[in-house]
C-alpha cells in the first residue's frame, strides 16, 4: 500500500473520532494525549492508485491512575523473630498485576537485601536472616505497568543469639551471717529476657533451690538470699532465657558467709590489746592538739 488510514474513537461504532490519520509506515504514535479509558481503534490501506482496503479493528484501555500503597499485615511492626526465612505480607491491592518489595537494614534502604518483583502479596525470603533489625515496604504495578507509591515503612527484629551474662557481683563484698545478700547480675540481649532462673545450694548439702532474678535498672537483675542460720559457703548457678527461647551459658559463682567480726570472736586478751592500742591512738591524737595550741 501507498499509505495507511488509522482511526481512533472511544466508542465501537466510531461515532465520534479523536483521531482520523494517515501514515505512510506501518506504526503510529499519537500526537495528542488520550485521557484515561477504552478506546477503539482501526486502520486500512490505501493504495498508490487511491483504492481502499478493509478496515481492522481492534481495542485498547488507557489508564495513567497509579494503584494504591499497600497495607501492610505481618510481621508487625517491631516483631521479634527467629532468623528462619521470613513472610512478609500485605493486603491486595485493586488492579495490582505485580508487587514491587524491598529488605533492607536501614530506612533509607540503601543498600537493599533484596528488590523483588512478585505476583502474589507475599513475599518469603530465601533465606534466613542475621540478627538485626530489617526495614521492609511494598509497592504495587498495574497491568499498564503504573507504578505505585510506597507502603510505610515497617521493621522487625531478628534475634538468633541466646542472652550473655556480662558481670556478676554481690554485696556486702564481705558477707556476714546476719546479713541478706544481694546478687547482681548483668545480662545483655539483642531481644528481651524472658526470666533469669538463679540455682542455689548451700556447700556440704545435696539439695538445689531455685529462684528467679528480678530487673532491678537498665540491663541489671538482682536476686538476695539470707540472713544465714551459720557461716557456710553457697553456691550460684545463673541461666538466662531471653523471648525467642534462647538459653545461655550457665554462670558459676560462689559467695563465703562468715561470722560478724565482733571481740568475741578474737582469742583471749586480743581484744584487751585492741582497745589499748585504740586508746594510745586517740589519747596521742589530742596530745598533738594540745601542742598545736600552745604554739
Amino acid at each position: 500500500p501507498g499509505s495507511y488510514n488509522i482511526q481512533i474513537s472511544n466508542s465501537s461504532d466510531f461515532s465520534y473520532l479523536h483521531i482520523d490519520s494517515e501514515t505512510l509506515t506501518n506504526n503510529y504514535t499519537s500526537e495528542i494525549a488520550l485521557s484515561d479509558g477504552e478506546y477503539w481503534w482501526r486502520v486500512r490501506p490505501i493504495g498508490f492508485l487511491g483504492t481502499v482496503g478493509q478496515w481492522s479493528t481492534s481495542n485498547f484501555t488507557v489508564d495513567t491512575i497509579v494503584p494504591t500503597a499497600p497495607i501492610q499485615q505481618s510481621p508487625n511492626i517491631a516483631q521479634l523473630l527467629t532468623g528462619e526465612p521470613t513472610a512478609l505480607t500485605w493486603d491486595y491491592v485493586a488492579g495490582a498485576k505485580e508487587y514491587n518489595v524491598q529488605l533492607s537494614n536501614n530506612e533509607y534502604f540503601l543498600p537493599t537485601f533484596f528488590d523483588e518483583k512478585v505476583s502474589s502479596y507475599y513475599y518469603i525470603t530465601a533465606t534466613s536472616l542475621s540478627e538485626g533489625t530489617y526495614y521492609w515496604r511494598v509497592r504495587a504495578i498495574d497491568f499498564a505497568d503504573n507504578v505505585g507509591v510506597w507502603s510505610d515503612i515497617w521493621y522487625f527484629k531478628v534475634d538468633t543469639n541466646p542472652p550473655t551474662i556480662n558481670e556478676v557481683t554481690f554485696g556486702p563484698t564481705l558477707p556476714t551471717v546476719d546479713d541478706e545478700v544481694m546478687i547482681y547480675c548483668d545480662v545483655t540481649d539483642f531481644g528481651n529476657i524472658n526470666y533469669i532462673k538463679v540455682t542455689y545450694q548451700y556447700d556440704g548439702e545435696e539439695e538445689w533451690f531455685e529462684d528467679y532474678a528480678t530487673l532491678f535498672m537498665g540491663t541489671i537483675y538482682t536476686f538476695s538470699i539470707g540472713p544465714f542460720s551459720e557461716p557456710r559457703q553457697v553456691n550460684f548457678y545463673l541461666t538466662a532465657v531471653d523471648e525467642m527461647a534462647h538459653v545461655s551459658n550457665s554462670t558459676m559463682f560462689h559467695v563465703q558467709i562468715v561470722q560478724p567480726i565482733t571481740s568475741a570472736n578474737y582469742p583471749l586478751g586480743v581484744s584487751s590489746v585492741l582497745f589499748s592500742l585504740f586508746s594510745s591512738m586517740i589519747i596521742s591524737t589530742v596530745i598533738r592538739k594540745k601542742r598545736r595550741k600552745k604554739s
